[in-house]
């Protein structure tokens, strides 16, 4: 049975995409586990 998030809406922190770019196995699952994905304008600036 494949896992699905009950997470309706969230917000993604800084610290998920930095771990996300650095291609670790738990922040790729956690984001491909959610539907909607959103990160507020301060990420976005943090990221860039």
């Amino acid at each position: 049975m494949a896992q699905t998030s009950k997470v309706k809406n969230t917000i993604i922190d800084t610290s998920i995409l930095v771990d996300y770019l650095r291609s670790l196995p738990r922040a790729e699952d956690f984001l491909d586990s959610l539907k909607v994905r959103n990160i507020s304008v301060v990420t976005a600036m943090e990221i860039i």
